[in-house]
């Protein structure tokens, strides 16, 4: 018996919990929380050098009593998402672990709010009106800005993810993506002046959820083991 407890005993005394995995928690933090101060820097850099112009009405239009609460649905709803999704990471990111489906369903649901206000604004407006309110006049810039400020965002989480060892990792990389496209979304709407729900109702749902397909497509190649 007591060979037999050596024996364990030497074969356990290597065996402890790695350090990533031990502070995954900080870790993740600390590298989501710096890409999102990176790229909010980087737009503020852009805004200087006049490649990117900070709107100038924001904290007049923000405290409108018609239009404030529109324009704080553009931030808003980004940072629910981010937040239920946070909530449902950790049950995503060790096999032992069994990700709640119907928490990502509800993480879900603000994303899901921004297509219904696209809805909505189109069923009050005329038909002629849509294509105007649709396009706005800054959907190129809009398409492009979210997913491309997303990237450093994700890029910083699945760094820190790789750590660990998900059960599904392709699922564990979309909730990297739609954190990233929320993130993303919250700073971009500070230089946005489209103020019509026809707009960033559907744009801004756009840009999200290509940042979510980009980090499942992330999760399946680098958070696999």
């Amino acid at each position: 018996m007591t060979d037999l407890n050596d024996t364990i005993a030497l074969l356990s005394k290597d065996v402890h919990m790695s350090g990533p995995a031990k502070h995954f928690g900080w870790g993740y933090a600390i590298l989501t929380v710096a890409s999102i101060i990176i790229v909010a820097s980087l737009t503020i850099v852009a805004s200087m050098g006049n490649w990117l112009a900070f709107r100038p009405d924001y904290m007049q239009i923000i405290s409108d009593p018609d239009l404030g609460l529109t324009i704080a649905l553009k931030q808003l709803l980004p940072l629910l998402i981010t937040l239920l999704i946070l909530l449902d990471l950790r049950g995503a990111i060790y096999p032992e672990q069994t990700p709640s489906g119907w928490r990502f369903m509800v993480g879900l649901l603000p994303l899901l709010t921004l297509p219904v206000l696209f809805i909505m604004a189109l069923s009050h407006a005329d038909s002629h009106q849509w294509a105007d309110m649709i396009s706005g006049g800054s959907l190129l810039r809009c398409v492009i800005f979210i997913p491309s400020l997303a990237l450093l965002i994700l890029a910083a989480q699945i760094t820190a993810l790789s750590h660990t060892a998900p059960q599904y990792p392709a699922w564990l990389g979309c909730r990297a993506g739609l954190i990233a496209g929320a993130m993303a979304t919250v700073i971009y709407a500070f230089y946005c002046t489209e103020d019509s729900p026809a707009f960033f109702g559907l744009w801004y749902a756009f840009g999200i959820t290509v940042t979510a397909g980009i980090g499942a497509v992330s999760g399946r190649i680098f958070l696999r083991w």
